[in-house]
């Protein structure tokens, strides 16, 4: 309002209002908004002489006339390496694993289901966590107990030994420069450095692997011991294509699915889940799938249509499936059950290579090693690999494993900088047999010739492989790796036989058998037993 000037006996008749403002008094701020230049449905809000335009979702400017580039440089809000997504009027990001939040900066806390034991504290990482020890204990998860013991001499090769998860034991005199490492349970390789048995503890339970790799084919073959008809043992799939191997209702059941609509699946015909170890032998070769469970028959199903390759860029999950891949699994019938499989996998070979899970993208609720059942599991890894059924094809282990020494001296590391006695000094194993300390206690046994058994590997015997279903009766000796490998490629080579030649001569006959009588094994067919 603009002060006039009057005489005491004058009246004023109007104000002259500043800018922006109108009425008798000035009282009332000029609508500026009447003619706004807002766009995209921007809200108009009236300012002194002035107007303000603000923007829907996914617009800027002075009059919101602009598109936000999303996910552009300098429109990225996403950290922690997410990715940006734009929707058109909002962005979203899909975060890394480890992450979460709108922008992908809270670090999730590892520590909330941790494993580590024996007092240790848990130390949250990324998509990871670090248990620090208390009190000299050892391993992943703190689990191995410190032994009390005498000191080495600075002279010993066990003094600065690198058994990565294991005890060092010194040789004998005459080999003084070098020693050898006894593996805790889980773990294998000349420094125990590879981890290769896992128990999967819950229902929560799994590892994330790489892609599994399915050109020229796709070989895996699981060594398994569980008490639970229900679990999954193995699963990589995005967009329907799919191979989903679980335990239902006790039995062995695949999913397998190239692209070619419907889904193929099949059971096995044995049981499973009865706390004996198992042996599931797979092999994925085009559109056709073969399963071959404990050494029994095989079965073959074909997922007909014009793809010919099962490719896969998602993670593979083992022994369960993150929350978000199972929903979507289990909405569309890759897998019947969602259950992560408990029990232990003593081993699992991926195109001739075992694995070793110490390179898994992330490990969640499992311990290294087998909590029970530990010796029939190692029966059964012996049968297996006398049989040569680890790798079609192939009895080459891509992890050595060396042979044990065989004179020992008569001290053993148990722990950092610690000794005992060592149970195999005057041991009586006999025939060139091999003395092995006892994880546990001051036992040993004896690691027999082939063509030996018995206590003390004092009986002879024919070599005779029995099915897995009878390990735990029949097999009472391990077999010596190397030679029995050598011994079966030799018997391979007389026989002209070939495990993959086989297997695709078994599925070259199943698709003539398919052209003739479709119904038999063609795609959407459940086979052994009633997908209920």
């Amino acid at each position: 309002m603009v002060n006039v000037s009057i005489d005491d006996q004058s009246v004023c008749d109007s104000c002259d209002c500043a800018p922006g403002y109108k009425g008798l008094r000035c009282e009332n701020n000029v609508d500026d908004c009447e003619d706004n230049k807002c766009a995209n449905n921007a809200t108009c809000v009236d300012l002194v002489q002035a107007y303000r335009c603000d923007c829907t979702p996914g617009f800027m400017g002075e009059y919101c006339e602009e598109k936000i580039p999303f996910c552009t440089k300098g429109h990225d809000p996403c950290e922690n390496g997410g990715r940006c997504v734009d929707h058109g009027t909002h962005y979203s990001c899909e975060c890394p694993i480890g992450f979460t939040g709108l922008n992908c900066s809270t670090n999730l806390d590892d520590c909330v289901d941790h494993m580590c034991q024996n007092g240790a504290t848990c130390i949250d990482g990324i998509n990871n966590y670090e248990c620090k020890c208390a009190a000299e204990y050892t391993g992943r998860y703190c689990e191995a107990a410190p032994s009390t013991a005498m000191l080495y001499p600075q002279t010993s090769p066990c003094a600065h030994h690198d058994c990565q998860h294991g005890a060092c034991f010194q040789p004998a005199p005459a080999s003084a420069a070098d020693y050898l490492c006894q593996c805790h349970p889980g773990y294998t390789g000349k420094r125990c450095e590879y981890l290769t048995s896992l128990s999967f503890v819950d229902n929560s339970s799994l590892v994330e692997l790489e892609p599994l790799r399915t050109r020229p084919e796709a070989n895996v073959t699981i060594v398994f011991t569980t008490t639970q008809e229900n679990g999954v043992l193995l699963y990589d799939g995005q967009n329907g294509d799919h191979i989903a191997v679980e335990l239902f209702n006790g039995r062995v059941r695949v999913s397998y699915d190239v692209g070619n609509y419907p889904t193929s699946t099949m059971y096995s015909y044995e049981m499973v889940a009865d706390g004996k170890p198992h042996v599931a032998e797979l092999l994925a070769i085009k559109k056709n799938f073969t399963m071959r469970v404990d050494r029994g028959p095989a079965r073959s199903i074909i997922n007909e249509g014009p793809k010919e390759y099962l490719k896969l860029v998602a993670s593979m999950y083992v022994g369960g499936v993150a929350p978000e891949v199972a929903n979507i699994a289990f909405t569309e019938f890759h897998l019947r059950n969602i259950t992560s499989f408990q029990g232990c996998i003593t081993e699992m070979w991926i195109n001739h290579k075992l694995v070793d899970f110490s390179n898994a993208a992330k490990m969640h609720r499992v311990t290294p090693g087998c909590t029970s059942n530990e010796e029939e599991a190692d029966e059964a890894r012996d049968v297996v690999e006398a049989e040569g059924i680890m790798g079609s094809g192939s009895n080459e282990e891509p992890i050595p494993q060396e042979n044990m020494a065989h004179e020992h001296s008569d001290i053993v590391m148990t722990g950092p900088g610690s000794i005992i006695s060592d149970p195999c000094a005057g041991h009586e194993c006999r025939k060139g047999s091999q003395c092995v300390p006892s994880p546990i206690g001051n036992g040993y046994t004896c690691r027999c010739q082939t063509g030996w058994q018995g206590r003390y590997c004092e009986k002879g015997r024919r070599i005779k492989f029995f099915s897995l279903s009878r390990i735990s009766n029949l097999v009472r000796a391990s077999l010596e790796r190397k030679r029995v490998g050598s011994e079966i490629k030799q018997n391979r080579r007389k026989e002209k036989l070939d495990v993959n030649a086989s297997w695709a001569r078994l599925l070259l006959q199943h698709r003539r058998v398919a052209k003739s009588t479709p119904e038999s094994i063609t795609a959407r067919t459940d086979v052994g037993v009633d997908d209920q």
